[in-house]
């Protein structure tokens, strides 16, 4: 199963890293215009939860293995975070959604088309940190936590 986690925890790295580009892009191009920032909250929130769930997956993936802060690596946290971005990305994805345009309205504007990625990679993200989530439940249920490869408790001495 840990092999399977590792290829889930690389897609969901490298669609995140992608997220992050156009998120930031999309963002850079709503700035710039006057003395008020006219960039979506949504879009800001779609670069947040870009972050964070790097940082998540930083997390999960680096401290159990680092020999400097394994200590600060628990179970539950890591579960806890992954389901925290999960929801993250379901409320972004549904925000960012809302202000979609009609396919008529958006052919020649590229905010539209990158607003259409944005929400669909989005949704993806959701997928892949659901399925993150689920597996890692299940095997918390089981008295294996799947996302480190490891069976049974991780304390340290």
């Amino acid at each position: 199963m840990a092999g399977y986690m590792l290829i889930i925890h690389i897609v969901a790295a490298v669609v995140t890293g992608f997220e992050l580009a156009v998120g930031a892009y999309l963002v850079s191009l709503f700035q710039g215009y006057g003395e008020a920032s006219l960039t979506p909250p949504s879009t800001g929130f779609l670069v947040f939860n870009a972050v964070w769930s790097l940082l998540v997956l930083a997390y999960i993936w680096l401290s159990p293995r680092c020999r400097i802060v394994p200590r600060f690596y628990h179970e539950l946290v890591a579960l806890g975070l992954e389901w925290l971005t999960m929801l993250f990305w379901f409320g972004g994805s549904v925000a960012l959604a809302a202000f979609l345009k009609p396919i008529p309205e958006c052919t020649y504007y590229i905010q539209c088309h990158l607003w259409r990625t944005a929400t669909a990679f989005g949704f993806i993200n959701w997928l892949v940190f659901l399925a993150i989530a689920i597996l890692d439940t299940m095997g918390f249920k089981r008295g294996r936590f799947t996302t480190t490869g490891a069976t049974g408790s991780h304390t340290t001495a």
